[in-house]
């Protein structure tokens, strides 16, 4: 029968709504299972990179409710920050990008335009309108959300909630305020998180160490990352062809005269209230000038360099050719060419008297660790730029981690170089002969299309994520989580390792006003850490008005503060409804997962764990975190400009919801990248369509058959039974940690080809007689209830309509594991290999229809000496150990001759024979005889290798039989 998919799932759909299948009603004798998958920002269509996400999330849920949990998965939407009015200012004005990405990329017809062109406009329409939107997306792919508890973070109980929170972080001392280097967007005029972005996600701040050197009456400065190295300073490097600005700026109460590219004066404009370009001065006018050094107090000679860059920290760099590679190759390559140097007019005699100064002694480089390492990896010239990466990232690995300040670096000398990093950067800045300049580490723009800079605010505030204490009590949370995968747990330990103050107000965009501030907004990121609470209560609290929700009531509902009736009385929330909020936080905390792609674990996973910390009892801190990994398409990232967009309504209509489902996680597991390829995706489809036809087909034949328990099974069909509960056990065993791609290749792709050979070995006739029916039945009931999160439509049809349940599905409880009998793999193993050997002798001996064929079994003895052999080498092929263990079997000892021939041959095989498991070979292939001489139309006979001889025997095989797998004669 040819599957309508369209009809079945919009069927199921109807009929789960009203049956209210995923809205759950706590209490009952079932435990509570709540997960979370980070709500979408609703600003574009769906496309299949968003399904794979939140298909797996789907799946988690659904597969928890076939355990026999209650489960609740919610759903809301972050409107919070700037995309929204962003986007809303470019459709206002009418941008042409914009307007052909709304009509094209995300299919917005062109008449509805006009509705969003306010914020409220735009967040309506794509939550609740857009054809292509996210929840008409949710709807198609089936998920179980409980849509009684739909929510914006606009929402003015929401905005109460957060409200809430933050002054739970300040009570406990975890919002600061103050002089802070943020991300900045100069046209929005405030920080930006990572949602704000169209690229540089994750980009962080460096801290640089301006170094000022005296020059005249200004400085010259360079910025450096490493200050603790300027005792090996030797000279200054800038670009001859690049013209510098001379800038008045403040440092430490006075104006000076600083030189520097006239990039870095311009991003410095970003972080000192006085910054102002009065003059230029080329670099080549620079070459061969003496500047005075800070840190050494010794005049330095500038020199030229190809690998200074304008764009990078002042676009001149000091050079500590003892200490940085590029630095000596670039002042070996000068000091090699008098031509060089007599092109910038330099005095070539001079620039060959500068020598490199050990500062920092490594136990496996020494005090020169650039020199010896540049050495060592054959670094020719300075235009040799991935060596010369290469070579710094060991120098200073080394040299910062394991090394120590040597004689030259005056106070400092022993002192470990991580301890004086700070401290010498601290010293120069109080003798002003330093300062501080903050760079991003990569290129970052917002999604407004300007690019960000580095704007230090000095009434910014930030959530202290650096503080020590907070830090060490959200460790020991992360120490008690479940982290799937494992190997993620690494990443979040860094994270909280390294995780630095984060600005959490900003001046533009929608959100929670600040409580201490309400001219700025609570930033993005900040008003998405612990919304999984108020998940729990959403459906209740949104038909309260939102002036009665005080700290008070908050503070009952998530951490069982004060009475009901005490905070009825304060507030005039019925004492009934609080109650009632807080038996469903009770009831669902703690979410058991939190999950999200693994980008953003730097930042919104790792946050959510903190902010968790801080506000609620270890009891009801979240359990776990699933991380997913990024779909690409045909090898490529997807993007609206490439046209490489593709959308989950069309592949829906295309390919059916569940097929997408089941695609979308038979690529990869659900935290690697996995790429869309349409052939790859095509060729499954084909197959699998192809199986659950059949699978409808056989269950209606299946009609009233009885148990299987009850009926008499063949070989084949013990076989086939034993087989699909060997890939339910490994498809249960995978779902255990969510390896959703393992888990379906053993009941799709794995189990299909078993069911191949199952019907070739009935000879096409499987299906047909009373034991063959109530097989199927019983398998079919089994698959049905595993492959249902994943393929739900598909198998509620199966489960109710082919097999005749009255109730879904989803009230079912999944199989458990049982015993596979290795006894039956072993027997029809034996027939396997005997037509995979017969075909191949077939094509061999050119023998296009044989007439006859002799089976030979192999002997007891070899039974009992392969019995030894796999005890002693447990899977690892070793023929030394083998032949020693075989030699000792005394029943070994008469076939001295075809000892070692066997040995040799059990060796090479030794993986198939684990679990080894005795079998009369002789009768299991009697009883496959039938099936034999069909498929190869032809006689066979079967002789006992023991029992062959001259008449039985002529061509002499007998000799060849192996356990598991019989020697063959062909006429």
């Amino acid at each position: 029968m040819a599957i309508n998919h369209k009809k079945i799932t919009q069927k199921w759909h109807r009929k789960w709504k009203e049956e209210k299948l995923f809205e759950p009603e706590r209490g009952g004798k079932k435990k509570g299972f709540y997960i979370q998958v980070a709500y979408p920002y609703p600003s574009g269509a769906m496309h299949i990179g968003h399904a794979r996400t939140y298909t797996v999330t789907d799946i988690v849920a659904k597969y928890h409710m076939l355990l026999g949990y209650n489960v609740l998965m919610p759903m809301g939407w972050h409107v919070s920050g700037t995309p929204v009015i962003s986007t809303v200012e470019l459709l206002q004005k009418k941008d042409p990008e914009t307007l052909r990405k709304m009509t094209e990329a995300f299919r917005i017809p062109e008449g509805d335009l006009k509705k969003m062109e306010t914020p409220e406009g735009f967040v309506d329409y794509f939550v609740n309108k857009a054809e292509y939107g996210y929840k008409k997306g949710f709807d198609k792919l089936g998920y179980g959300i409980d849509w009684r508890r739909e929510l914006t973070t606009v929402d003015k109980q929401y905005n109460k909630f957060i409200e809430w929170q933050y002054r739970k972080l300040y009570d406990k001392g975890y919002i600061g305020k103050g002089k802070y280097p943020i991300r900045y967007c100069p046209h929005d005029k405030n920080a930006v998180g990572d949602h704000d972005l169209v690229e540089g996600e994750g980009v962080g701040i460096q801290e640089f160490t301006l170094l000022k050197f005296k020059y005249k009456d200004m400085f010259i400065v360079a910025a450096t990352l490493r200050p603790e190295t300027v005792f090996g300073q030797t000279n200054l490097w800038v670009d001859a062809d690049v013209e510098y600005a001379i800038a008045e700026v403040e440092s430490t109460g006075k104006i000076e005269k600083w030189i520097m590219s006239k990039e870095a004066a311009e991003k410095l404009r970003h972080q000192r209230k006085e910054v102002k370009v009065v003059g230029k001065i080329a670099g080549k006018t620079l070459i061969g000038e003496y500047a005075a050094a800070p840190g050494i107090n010794r005049k330095v000679m500038i020199l030229p360099s190809y690998f200074c860059d304008a764009s990078m920290g002042s676009g001149i760099v000091t050079s500590v050719p003892g200490d940085s590679p590029d630095d000596w190759v670039a002042l070996r390559d000068l000091q090699q060419s008098r031509e060089e140097c007599e092109k910038h007019g330099l005095d070539f005699a001079e620039v060959a008297k500068i020598k490199a100064v050990p500062i920092i002694k490594t136990k496996r480089y020494g005090d020169l660790a650039a020199l010896k390492v540049c050495e060592e990896m054959g670094i020719k010239n300075q235009r040799e730029r991935d060596k010369l990466e290469k070579a710094k990232k060991i120098v200073y690995k080394e040299g910062f981690h394991l090394g120590v300040m040597n004689k030259n670096c005056g106070k400092y000398a022993g002192m470990k170089v991580e301890k004086a990093k700070d401290l010498v950067k601290q010293g120069m800045i109080k003798n002003n002969e330093a300062d501080i300049f903050y760079e991003l580490e990569g290129k970052v723009v917002c999604r407004c299309g300007t690019p960000i800079v580095v704007n230090v605010l000095d009434d910014q505030w930030f959530v202290k994520y650096g503080n020590e204490k907070w830090k060490n009590e959200s460790k020991k949370t992360l120490k008690k989580m479940k982290i799937l995968p494992e190997v993620f747990r690494t990443q979040y330990e860094n994270v909280f390792d390294w995780l630095e103050d984060k600005p959490c107000t900003r001046a533009k965009g929608l959100g929670t006003k600040f409580p201490w501030d309400t001219k700025q907004i609570i930033e993005p990121l900040g008003d998405s850490t612990i919304y999984m609470a108020y998940f729990t209560i959403s459906h209740i609290i949104k038909e309260i008005d939102a002036k009665k929700l005080t700290d008070d009531a908050f503070d009952f509902v998530f951490l069982g503060k004060g009475s009901a009736k005490t905070i009825a009385k304060k507030t005039g929330i019925a004492e009934g409804v609080l109650g009632e909020m807080r038996k469903e936080f009770d009831y669902w905390y703690p979410l058991y997962y939190n999950t999200s792609a693994t980008e953003l674990i730097p930042n919104h996973m790792s946050f959510s764990i903190f902010h968790h910390t801080a506000i609620f009892p270890p009891a009801k801190r979240q359990l776990g975190t699933l991380n997913l990994g990024m779909l690409v398409i045909e090898g490529g990232k997807m993007a609206s400009s490439k046209g490489n967009v593709v959308l989950v309504n069309d592949m829906c209509d295309e390919m059916g919801t569940d097929m997408l489902r089941f695609s979308l996680m038979n690529l990869m597991e659900p935290w690697m990248e996995a790429n869309w390829q349409k052939r790859d995706i095509e060729s499954g489809l084909k197959a699998m369509n192809y199986f659950l036809e059949k699978l409808f087909s056989s269950a209606k034949n299946a009609g009233n058959a009885p148990p299987v328990a009850k009926v008499k099974l063949n070989n084949a069909e013990k076989w086939i039974l034993n087989r699909f509960r060997m890939r339910k056990n490994n498809f249960l065993s995978a779902m255990e940690t969510f390896q959703l791609r393992s888990a379906l290749q053993e009941i799709s792709f794995m189990f299909i080809n078993d069911l191949k050979w199952f019907d070739r070995r009935c000879n096409g006739t499987s299906g047909k007689s009373t034991a063959s029916n109530a097989l199927y039945k019983h398998m079919i009931q089994e698959w049905t209830k595993l492959m249902a999160p994943v393929m739900p439509h598909i198998c509620e049809e199966l489960w109710r309509e082919a097999l005749g349940n009255k109730n879904s599905v989803f009230t079912e409880k999944l199989p458990k594991k049982e015993k596979v009998d290795v006894g039956i793999e072993a027997e029809e193993r034996v027939v396997k290999v005997v037509v995979e050997d017969v075909l191949k002798i077939r094509e061999l001996a050119k023998i296009k229809q044989p007439k006859r064929v002799v089976l030979y079994t192999a002997p007891e003895w070899k039974w009992k000496v392969l019995g030894e052999i796999v005890k002693v080498l447990k899977g690892k092929p070793d023929f030394g150990i083998a032949m020693k263990a075989a030699s000792k079997q005394s029943s070994a000892k008469k076939h001295g001759k075809e000892l070692p021939t066997f040995v040799k041959a059990a060796v090479k095989r030794i993986p198939e024979y684990e679990n080894l498991r005795k079998i009369d070979e002789v009768k299991v292939l009697n009883s496959a005889k039938e099936f034999l001489g069909k498929e190869f139309s032809c006689s066979f006979e079967i002789v006992k290798a023991e029992a062959a001889d001259g008449k039985t025997d002529p061509a002499g095989k007998a000799k060849n039989a192996m356990p598991l797998k019989p020697a063959i004669y062909m006429e």
